[in-house]
């Protein structure tokens, strides 16, 4: 395993804080310079016989005053769950994200959870490369970049029909030797004001949980939310040939859950000091 020291992070940091995420962007543009935020999830636990799995997705934030940045994702990704109840027992045992390097291999490193919400389903965790060693050369430096907490969206106005984008690991396509998020776009399907979520016209599968949604505004993007679920539809199976009662299915009907940034927000503010 590859590790990078702290200062080099805090300088890779930095030169990140420097952009201006409102800049004029075309669409490739900010799937480019986004897709440096997010990575995969991955943990093992002793109820899975200790193997390691793709858990959900993740992206990094951060703010640039206080020099503080966090892992977010959604609750579910690293809960335990009962299986009677649905109610978290623990978290995964062993977490960890995948970090790109600049010759397109990854290093892997430890998290630690240090914020849940089950209630509004999202999750912090915090990393650190303090006391690693110095990476023997440019090309095995960490590739990523910090979602400063400028960029974090008012959803207050936003409208039914908005175009989106959102970027994660579905299926864990991109989950591999190198960590590579597919990128969909969609649009707002409903948004009720008095809601913590919003509703997108936008598939997600397995692996989403966690993916960052942005709003696209005239070349300008902003974080809007993460990808919770899809909700579930039942259909009915035929089996035209064979003695078997009907069966159930669960369908993804293409909708997506988005936990509203403002919910995650207000936590970052009133308990870990962000500002804007």
């Amino acid at each position: 395993m590859t590790f990078i020291k702290s200062t080099l992070f805090l300088f890779l940091t930095s030169l990140f804080y420097q952009t201006t995420f409102g800049q004029d962007f075309t669409l490739p543009d900010i799937i480019e310079k986004s897709k440096k935020s997010i990575v995969p999830i991955i943990g093992s636990d002793t109820k899975w016989s200790n193997q390691y799995r793709h858990l959900g997705t993740g992206i990094l934030i951060g703010d640039r005053k206080l020099g503080k940045e966090y892992l977010l994702t959604c609750e579910h990704v690293i809960a335990i769950k009962d299986s009677t109840t649905g109610k978290t027992v623990r978290s995964v045992k062993t977490l960890y994200v995948n970090f790109n390097l600049y010759n397109d291999s990854i290093i892997t490193v430890p998290l630690k959870l240090v914020y849940s919400d089950e209630s509004n389903d999202f999750a912090l965790l915090e990393y650190s490369f303090a006391g690693l060693p110095t990476p023997k050369d440019s090309l095995h430096r960490i590739n990523l970049l910090i979602m400063p907490f400028d960029n974090f969206d008012n959803t207050q106005d936003l409208k039914e029909g908005e175009p989106l984008l959102y970027i994660g690991y579905p299926m864990s396509f991109g989950v591999g030797l190198k960590s590579y998020p597919v990128s969909r776009r969609g649009i707002v399907a409903q948004n009720i004001k008095e809601s913590s979520t919003f509703l997108i016209d936008g598939f997600v599968q397995g692996g989403n949980s966690g993916s960052p949604v942005f709003r696209i505004k005239q070349s300008v993007y902003k974080f809007s939310g993460i990808a919770q679920a899809y909700p579930n539809e039942f259909g009915e199976i035929k089996y035209k040939n064979l003695k078997e009662p009907d069966r159930v299915a669960i369908v993804n009907p293409g909708f997506t859950i988005v936990k509203k940034i403002d919910v995650i927000s207000a936590v970052l503010v009133s308990k870990f000091g962000f500002s804007k």
